[in-house]
């Protein structure tokens, strides 16, 4: 349509209509969007990043799974526990525990808008895929949890990726966009199957306790807490860092 039904339109000038245009970049096969008119560096926000995760080269994994939910939670409570390994053995002591136990989680590299750590796998894991051929024998025996600030947590493995998305809908609500992505053609849709039953109970139980704990924070007795060492919640510091630069 060029014109409003009715209206002579004179001054309407086709050539000054258009959509919003925002800052856009890809890295690492993700979209990256800033509705801020003046966006940040995004190399400089996420140098050393390459360097943690390039090896897995994630621009090779494909999406085979998408789901979106709406869980009760704040998003930065959401943030703060999918990058801790303190929880690890605790909330998931059947689904995780077994191949990323809390006591082996190692604090990794962190920068200016991101920050990570390592859930190592015990010795007598099975080999839970071979993934890019640049990868080290070390580094098949983990996962890799990436934050990259403020809304996208993620877990990269030798053949497995999976990415949560927050979209905040209010002060205790969410939207969560969680993808699951495998390396390549590696894993059989058996495998794949499997690793999205876990993952949706993995899920499952992080909302249920953000769940919980939110509605604790209603409480006036709701206080603050130390936090555990750097290998179990330095990325909750990382993170909090990250927040008090952007209120300042």
């Amino acid at each position: 349509m060029l014109r409003a039904a009715r209206m002579k339109n004179e001054s309407f000038d086709p050539k000054t209509c258009k959509l919003g245009e925002f800052a856009c970049e890809i890295r690492f096969g993700f979209i990256y969007v800033c509705l801020h008119e003046t966006p940040p560096d995004i190399d400089a926000e996420l140098e050393g990043l390459e360097n943690l995760i390039g090896d897995y080269e994630p621009d090779n994994y494909r999406i085979v799974h998408t789901a979106t939910e709406v869980w009760n939670t704040n998003w930065k409570c959401l943030v703060e526990n999918f990058m801790e390994g303190y929880h690890l053995s605790v909330v998931h002591p059947l689904t995780l525990h077994g191949y990323t136990p809390t006591g082996l989680s190692k604090k990794a590299a962190s920068g200016k808008g991101f920050t990570s750590y390592h859930a190592n796998y015990p010795q007598e894991t099975l080999s839970r895929g071979k993934g890019s051929d640049k990868l080290t024998d070390e580094a098949r025996n983990r996962s890799t949890l990436f934050s990259i600030f403020p809304c996208q947590v993620t877990s990269i493995a030798s053949s497995l990726l999976v990415a949560l998305m927050i979209r905040p809908l209010s002060a205790e609500t969410i939207e969560v966009r969680w993808t699951m992505s495998a390396y390549g053609d590696e894993l059989d849709e058996e495998t794949i199957n499997q690793r999205i039953t876990l993952w949706e109970e993995v899920n499952r139980e992080d909302r249920e306790k953000l769940e919980i704990m939110q509605a604790s924070f209603r409480s006036v007795h709701a206080i603050g807490g130390t936090l555990a060492g750097p290998d179990y919640e330095g990325t909750v510091h990382d993170f909090l860092l990250w927040l008090g630069r952007k209120d300042t």
